[in-house]
Parts: structure tokens; sequence; C-alpha cells
């Protein structure tokens, strides 16, 4: 319940008194600290079927109307019930997931062979990265079957087993991403800018594990989460739009990626909803398109508000980006 990023969201874990509101929550559900801090499989049986009527006692006074999910699910028999949204998250972290045999394999800054050069050792590294992604492509991709039936159907299987092997990749991709999302809070490193407000991760245990663009913009797409629940209860809004940017030493560049806020209808009372199209895609695009000399920048990437910007340049690259917001 710790790594759930709803309920950190919810019950503002992130905050000096998080762990009491969790505390509060898991009283009112009957459910001692001792059975809180069990696995699941250790947990009392008449715990396991009782939580859910557990959970819908409490769920409505604490606005935790969707800490349940809402999901399709499907029983393997004695492997289990999965839901979508789990099958989903644990595909998701098998992209993401660092192993120790890859950590093993990044040159950290400064090291190696004294003879290559920096854009050597940079093509080196981007090399190896990209490698290591198609690794983890195909491990996600085989955790599913497609068996054809005829010309125009197919069933896609999952593979139970390989999901279980790899439930701890899914577990420690949310508590990778809570965990740094705290630290970035409790700096209060996000600042305002004009258009938009940046956060710059430089150092931490973690770097390797935002290499890859999914990883650093779920904690992005977090941090929105959290701007827009703290903006309930404030009178004036605070700038919801984030750029975040994360060191990747080995190859001395910094990672970006641009997530727009999200909107809410607040005279039917809606609830937040996703704002349509990515608009720093669009600003992305215009400032690779300007004629900034020497400003080094790579737009690589299916999705759009991800780029990658040379260590050196990132404050030029906010100051031209920020001028194009303005500017359109």
């Amino acid at each position: 319940m710790l790594h759930s990023p709803y309920l950190c969201l919810r019950l503002r874990l992130y905050a000096s008194k998080g762990r009491s509101r969790l505390d509060h929550l898991l009283a009112k559900m009957g459910v001692s600290q001792e059975h809180a801090r069990q696995t699941w499989t250790h947990t009392p049986r008449d715990l396991k079927t009782s939580l859910k009527e557990k959970l819908e006692k409490v769920e409505g006074g604490l606005s935790l109307e969707l800490v349940r999910g809402k999901s399709f699910e499907r029983a393997w028999g004695f492997k289990g019930v999965w839901a979508a949204s789990d099958v989903v998250q644990v595909i998701e972290s098998t992209l993401v997931s660092v192993e120790e045999r890859d950590k093993e394999n990044i040159t950290p800054r400064g090291e190696g062979k004294d003879d290559i050069s920096p854009a050597e050792r940079f093509r080196q590294r981007e090399g190896e990265m990209k490698l290591e992604w198609v690794k983890r492509f195909w491990k996600a991709l085989d955790s599913i079957d497609r068996y054809f039936f005829s010309f125009r159907t197919y069933k896609l299987t999952i593979r139970v087993e390989m999901l279980s092997v790899s439930l701890p990749s899914a577990k420690q991709f949310h508590k990778v991403i809570l965990s740094t999302g705290q630290s970035i809070i409790e700096k209060r490193a996000i600042k305002s800018l004009r258009s938009f407000r940046i956060a710059i991760i430089r150092e931490g245990p973690d770097l390797a594990f935002f290499e890859h663009p999914l990883a650093l913009t779920k904690l992005a797409t977090w941090l929105c989460e959290v701007s827009a629940e703290e903006d309930r209860g404030r009178a004036r809004r605070v700038q919801g739009d984030l750029v975040l940017a994360c060191l990747i030493p080995s190859r001395s560049v910094f990672l970006v990626v641009g997530v727009n806020a999200k909107e809410s209808d607040e005279n039917n009372g809606n609830e937040a909803t996703e704002a349509v199209g990515n608009k720093f895609g669009l600003a992305f695009g215009r400032v690779a398109k300007r004629d900034v000399r020497g400003l080094g920048m790579k737009i690589d990437a299916f999705e759009p508000g991800i780029v990658e910007v040379r260590e050196a340049d990132l404050g030029r690259f906010l100051e031209v980006l920020t001028d194009e917001f303005v500017r359109h």
C-alpha cells in the first residue's frame, strides 16, 4: 500500500503526516500493524477473503473510490487471479526495469579507456542501451502469445508463470517512482517558470532507471497529479504543465519529458481528465527547428514531448523553450 500511486496521491503519503493517514486507514479497516507488514502469501486467509468488504466500508469516507481498481479479471486456478491492469503494469515494468547485469554494463562518467573520445563513448553507450531495450522488449513480448484460429481472428494468451517472475519488478517500478517523486517534493525541487514548471534530477541511486523515457514520463505524470490534488484546496491555481529533466551520466545528456496538466470540469463537477494532445511535442519541435547555434538536442521517440539535450545546453534549451511558449 505504501507504493500504490493512487493511495500515495489520495492519502498524501509523500507528506510528513502521510504515514499516520495510512495507519488511520488500516485501523478503520480493522487490520493490525502486524498483518499489514506481512507479505500477501503469509496473510491470514480470513483477512484475504474479507479485504474487499473492508475496503468498501472505508473508501467512500476517505475519497478512495478507485482504490480497488476497475478492470477485467481472470482466474488461473491455483496460480491466482490477474486483472488486465495488473498485466499491463507488469509488462511496463519489464520494459523499464534495469537488471543487475544491465547495471554492470553501464560505464560511469569519467571511467573507461583514456583513448576513447567523449563522442565515441556516447555512441558506445547508446548502442548498449538500445541492445538492452531490445532484450527487455522481447522479454515482455514473451509474456503473451498470439494463436491464430482463422485468417481474421486471433486470441491473446497470457503466460502467468513469466508474469509472476516479473511481478517483483513491477513493485520496484512503483517504489522507485514514488520514492523519487517524494524526494523531489520534500526538496521543493519543482520551480515555476513563466509558462511551465521545471524539475531537474541530477543525482540519486536510480538515475539508470530513468534512462528509459517511459519511467521518466510516469514520474512526471504522477507529479502533475500531485499538483492537481494539492490545488483542490487552493484559491489560486499554480502552473500545472511540467518539464522534467534527468541526467544520464553515462552519455552526458539530459533526458527531458514534457507533460500536460490534467484538466477538470469544475462547473459539472467531473473528475480530472487528460488534456487532448501534448503541446510540448510541438514546442520541442519548434525549438529544434530554430537556428540556435551550438544547441545540442535530439528528438528520437515515437511519443511527443520527449527530447535529449546535451548536458551543458540544458539552461539554453529551457530559455528557448520558454520563449517558444511566449511566442505561441
